[in-house]
This record gives structure tokens, C-alpha cells and sequence, in this order.
């Protein structure tokens, strides 16, 4: 009899614990400790108004566009007016951010964590076509792809690395530990210079097939126009 007792107590009282104390979901599907692998599934996707975003969209066209359209270098064709990236491109830059930044502080006195990282998004244009054969992340385009030839004098953007540290957010290279206490910004190295070809990660214009990180940036985006030429944008 007390023994039934006891086990009734003891089922009652894990239940008790269970109902105050849900076991979490393991935020690595994957199940491997040292690999990023996060579930946002308990998140809501972000959205927007469709009328906002038209609304914005139309305001860009209609005044910082128009302005653009009037210099020199758009008087035969218009600027580019939006950039398109292919997803796998993005998670891939988000990853190797995260990935080599928490990598290598795990020795450091100041460590980063996730939460400290983001992406710093600037406006930027091409250099006119006859200057690309002085940088090598151009020069392959320049025989490859005949709609990137283009490229010349357009809009884009290039995506770098942010960290925050309390109220302070600044540009670092996840591939050089030397950024991550102060980042970018005066350090030698990454002073604006030809020669030697610095690099750093950043989402900048190479191959699709090439996966390396040069100061982690990105830029593997196709510009709208003069690709996309049916015209399919929703905005």
C-alpha cells in the first residue's frame, strides 16, 4: 500500500515538474554542438503593409531615382532600382559570419556573441567598366557575363559584418580577430588603398561557384535593371 502510494506521489509530482517546467526544444535540429543550426519556427515571419511598401517604393522612384537618371552617366539607360540575391547566397554569408566570428573569439578574453552580430548594408555603385581590370574581384566578369558588363556606374549594395558592443556598433572582418575589439575603422590594412588588394568579408560581385569569404562581404546579386528584362517585379 505504500509503495502504490509513493509511486502515485512520485507520477503526480513529475507531472507537477513537467506542466511548470516544459522540456525546451533543442534549437539545433541538426544535433551538432559546434554547428549553427537554428529552428525559428515558434517565430512569425516579417511583414509589411503592400500599400507601405509601394508607397516607399514610389518615393524612391520618384524623387532619388528620377535625380539619378539626370546625371551623365544615365542619360542613354536608367539606374539599377533594386538588387535580388539568391537565398542560398544570403544564409551562406549569415552563417560564415556567425560561424568564424564565434570561432575565433572562443579564445579570446573578449568574446563575441550571436546576439552582437549584424550586417551593415551600403549604398554603393560599380565603377565604370574600363576601370574594372584593376580589381580582380571584377576582372572575370568582364569576359563571362555579358549582362554584368553592364554593371558599370549602377547602384548595388555591399553587405559587411557588424558587431555591437554596448552602445556602440562598428564594421568588423569575422576572418580577423584584430577587428573584433574596435572593427574596421582606421586600423591599418583596411585604409581605402589599391595596392597590396586588401580583403575582408564582405557580400561582394564573384562567382556563384566561388565560396570563400575575401573581408566577409557579399555583392553575388543580380541588379534590376538590366537583368530581370520581362519585367516581373511585384513593386
Amino acid at each position: 500500500m505504500i509503495t502504490t502510494t509513493l509511486l502515485i506521489v512520485i507520477v503526480i509530482a513529475f507531472g507537477v515538474y513537467v506542466y511548470k517546467f516544459p522540456p525546451k526544444k533543442n534549437p539545433c535540429p541538426c544535433g551538432t554542438p559546434n554547428k549553427i543550426c537554428l529552428d525559428y519556427s515558434n517565430e512569425s515571419m516579417s511583414e509589411l503593409e503592400v500599400g507601405l511598401i509601394h508607397e516607399m517604393v514610389d518615393k524612391y522612384k520618384e524623387n532619388q531615382l528620377k535625380t539619378i537618371n539626370q546625371l551623365s552617366e544615365f542619360t542613354n539607360f536608367g539606374d539599377a532600382r533594386a538588387i535580388a540575391f539568391k537565398l542560398d547566397t544570403l544564409k551562406k554569408f549569415i552563417y560564415h559570419i556567425e560561424k568564424e566570428s564565434l570561432d575565433r573569439s572562443v579564445n579570446l578574453t573578449d568574446k563575441i556573441t550571436a546576439k552582437e552580430l549584424g550586417v551593415r548594408i551600403y549604398y554603393a555603385a560599380y565603377p565604370p567598366i574600363d576601370k574594372w581590370k584593376n580589381h580582380d574581384d571584377l576582372v572575370p566578369f568582364l569576359a563571362s557575363n555579358s549582362i554584368r558588363n553592364e554593371y558599370g556606374h549602377l547602384h548595388t549594395l555591399v553587405m559587411i559584418p557588424t558587431r555591437t558592443k554596448g552602445t556602440t556598433t562598428f564594421d568588423f572582418n569575422p576572418l580577423d580577430s584584430n577587428t573584433f575589439s574596435t572593427g574596421l575603422y582606421d586600423r591599418a590594412g583596411y585604409a581605402y588603398n589599391y595596392t597590396p588588394a586588401n580583403k575582408t568579408a564582405a557580400l561582394s560581385l564573384k562567382s556563384e561557384d566561388d565560396n570563400t569569404n575575401t573581408t566577409g562581404s557579399q555583392n553575388h546579386g543580380s541588379l534590376i535593371p538590366p537583368g530581370d528584362p520581362a519585367g516581373l517585379m511585384g513593386f
